[in-house]
């Protein structure tokens, strides 16, 4: 305790984390309640992305220090924590608990990432702000529907964060980072992307590695690439555990048998550290 006050911040949102998403926003990756949208900062330049973690988006989430965001925002990680407590779980896993946990407490730096919407997958439940694949059908249903006011689709159109923003950054920011989660679109197909998995597996191989995939194109290079990571984990995100079912949702490019196979060795490079939704 210092001045009576807590040791710790009441959560690390707004501090030592951050969202950075392929359209050069950044946001909370908080469970916050209702409208999100007063939580996202549009940066003008990339170059603007250090400015705004030094000095705007610690002062918008200063309040944080002492404890949860007004009007209720907070309240889903509050409810969780509370239910956690009834049945026995001191905290749970609330996002606040995993924020402050993924940051050492604000000692380190949490960086979620979504560099790309460019993907190899079309499935079913997705759209252009995720997947590539969706652009144009969306452009031909928004074409016909033209007029008809009921409904009208936003479209994303390909964007990237690029690799020459993170080049310019100093390593020792880099050396500060306790966490790195990458999704996309997918990031194994982002030739960006693989070149930023390749520069933290070299330069920081110590942080903790999380990356979210639909792991159809797992190869010895991004094998070669993940070993080096001494904490890693992976998210294959698959959908569908029958081979049918699988090429419905997944638009039927690859068999779920190939999949397994490429689970097994991801697991095997993560020390069996890979969950299957």
């Amino acid at each position: 305790m210092k001045n009576g006050g807590p040791k710790y911040r009441w959560c690390q949102a707004g501090k030592n984390h951050i969202w950075l998403r392929q359209d050069w926003t950044v946001q909370l990756c908080c469970t916050l309640y209702g409208d999100t949208r007063d939580h996202q900062i549009q940066l003008q330049d990339p170059k603007h992305l250090f400015r705004v973690l030094a000095k705007e988006w610690p002062n918008k989430y200063s309040e944080l220090k002492r404890g949860p965001l007004p009007d209720n925002k907070c309240r889903i990680c509050i409810e969780e924590e509370s239910n956690q407590k009834i049945i026995g779980q001191e905290h749970g896993t609330s996002q606040r608990i995993k924020l402050n946990t993924l940051t050492k407490n604000g000692e380190k730096f949490f960086l979620k990432i979504d560099f790309s919407n460019k993907c190899n997958l079309k499935c079913t439940m997705c759209s252009s702000k995720r997947s590539t694949g969706w652009i144009k059908d969306e452009q031909k249903m928004n074409k016909a529907l033209q007029g008809d006011g009921r409904l009208e689709l936003p479209i994303s159109t390909h964007e990237t964060l690029g690799s020459e923003w993170f080049k310019q950054i100093p390593i020792e920011w880099f050396e500060n980072l306790g966490a790195v989660e990458i999704s996309g679109g997918e990031p194994l197909y982002q030739e960006d992307a693989l070149e930023f998995i390749e520069f933290l597996s070299i330069e920081v191989p110590d942080i903790y590695m999380r990356i979210i995939t639909n792991t159809t194109l797992v190869d010895d290079k991004i094998l070669t690439i993940l070993k080096r990571f001494t904490y890693l984990r992976i998210l294959c995100s698959v959908d569908a555990w029958e081979n049918d079912c699988y090429k419905y949702v997944r638009g039927g490019v690859y068999e779920l048998p190939q999949i397994k196979e490429n689970i097994i060795k991801l697991g095997e490079v993560a020390s069996g550290k890979v969950s299957v939704t």
